[in-house]
């Protein structure tokens, strides 16, 4: 899709090389562009996301939000987490403001993720950007039908963190205070449980010890940065999100007690699921 280069228009491009910290993942992405479809609302702008920086993009079906758009030279305004939010904000606010055209990458939300409501109108926006090309839900049908389960499932979703998924390592730590809370959840759930997680290696320990775990092994790869780039694993990661996507119940499991991960707790938003979170202490 052609855009005119001048006026209200704010074009969110999903960089995978920052100046400023490390590319935000799929639905951090997606959370920044929650707030700027919001924002895009208050401030009458046309709002578009640029599908042709990351090969993510190939694998959701066009629509009218999308544009293409090769040229490299503009300026994208980095407004990520690891800035002060209120900095992040008052930027954004002026960025609106001004109306003019901007390009933008953030990842930051308008409002808590975990306690305020997604609109109705933004996550019809949301579905329509977030529709899968045929490839990909032929693919995501055929390893869903390998459940077994017709189609009625719960999920759990670990976020192990970024040493993990880039650095192929194990921590038994971690594997023994979780196990014994996994092993309730699969007792206690009214379906079947399948593992998402963003670790191959942990993944391969916890199902060692929990048989009831459905898993189909997949390649990972951080969808932000695309370290040890391969297309199987952006294909992969994917189905993860969609599988998620289509689950009854989500378990989330967050490692980290700095970071939260983002990545089922917005996906039940997004898909109107029902999550429950548990926070590792050890």
């Amino acid at each position: 899709m052609d855009i005119i280069n001048e006026g209200k228009i704010c074009v969110h491009n999903f960089l995978n090389k920052c100046q400023t910290s490390m590319p935000p993942g799929l639905t951090d992405f997606l959370r920044g562009t929650i707030a700027l479809y919001e924002y895009s609302k208050k401030y009458n702008y046309k709002f578009y996301i640029n599908r042709s920086i990351h090969p993510i993009f190939k694998y959701f079906e066009n629509c009218e939000y999308y544009i293409e758009d090769y040229n490299n030279d503009h300026k994208t305004f980095e407004l990520l987490s690891q800035a002060n939010p209120n900095y992040i904000t008052h930027i954004l606010e002026k960025l609106f403001q001004n109306g003019s055209k901007f390009y933008v990458i953030t990842n930051c939300l308008l409002t808590n993720i975990f306690d305020e409501p997604i609109s109705d109108d933004c996550k019809d926006f949301l579905h329509k950007i977030l529709k899968p090309t045929e490839f990909i839900e032929d693919k995501l049908n055929s390893i869903i039908d390998s459940f077994n389960v017709n189609r009625e499932y719960n999920a759990i979703h670990i976020r192990f963190g970024d040493d993990f998924l880039c650095n192929n390592i194990v921590n038994y730590e971690i594997i023994n205070s979780i196990d014994s809370s996994i092993k309730n959840v699969i007792e206690t759930s009214d379906k079947r449980i399948v593992l998402t997680t963003d670790s191959q290696l942990m993944a391969h320990e916890l199902i060692k010890r929990n048989n009831n775990l459905i898993y189909w092994d997949n390649k990972k790869i951080h969808l932000g940065f695309l370290v040890n780039y391969v297309e199987e694993a952006i294909i992969d990661t994917l189905i993860d999100f969609y599988i998620l996507s289509q689950s009854k119940l989500i378990y989330t499991f967050n490692i980290s007690t700095q970071y939260q991960t983002t990545f089922s707790p917005l996906t039940a938003r997004i898909f109107n699921i029902k999550n429950i979170r548990f926070q590792l202490k050890y």
